[in-house]
């Protein structure tokens, strides 16, 4: 019994973080794991599935930047600006996708204007991810950062989008949300 609920806390650790794929891929065994887990009272504590998960028939835990992985889209944003006066993405017609990969990321964002997208701002570089917090290193960038820039922002997945937020010394600069492509 104590395997199978560590079974089921692990898969509702990883459907947390975001992973719908924790055993088979299925995402019927996935609901029937939740389920069961509803059933034996295995969600009361989904902390104490960090500490079963490398213990669990040699599996190990998903790391956090697992559940960032892929393509993202912009659903909306703002940013301070130097005047400090918040300017939302809608506003400016802007539309973007990032890529996430194991140890890098990319955007690109375009400007709609008259209906038609014209550049407005890429990068390219290292990230790295805790379950709360991504920070971005860009390399290469279009917006005239130092290539020793580092962009923090504090994060959460809901279903199937990001929210992120990012702070400069203690202050709110900008916001977005980004939906999951794939």
């Amino acid at each position: 019994m104590d395997n199978i609920k560590a079974k089921n806390l692990m898969a509702l650790n990883l459907l947390r973080l975001g992973q719908l794929k924790p055993f088979s891929g299925k995402r019927v065994f996935n609901t029937v794991l939740i389920a069961f887990c509803l059933v034996v009272g295995a969600v009361s504590d989904l902390s104490a599935a960090e500490d079963l998960l490398p213990r669990i028939d040699g599996l190990k835990p998903v790391q956090p930047n697992q559940a960032l992985l892929g393509s993202w889209q912009l659903v909306s944003g703002q940013y301070l600006d130097d005047k400090a006066q918040w300017v939302d993405y809608q506003t400016l017609n802007l539309t973007a996708i990032k890529v996430i990969s194991e140890g890098h990321f990319s955007f690109t964002t375009m400007k709609v204007v008259e209906g038609k997208r014209q550049f407005w701002a890429a990068g390219a570089g290292t990230y790295q991810a805790t379950a709360t917090e991504y920070r971005e290193r860009p390399e290469l960038n279009s917006f005239g950062v130092s290539d020793r820039a580092e962009f923090v922002f504090s994060y959460r997945i809901e279903g199937h989008q990001w929210h992120t937020q990012r702070f400069e010394e203690g202050e709110l600069k900008e916001t977005e949300v980004w939906q999951r492509l794939d």
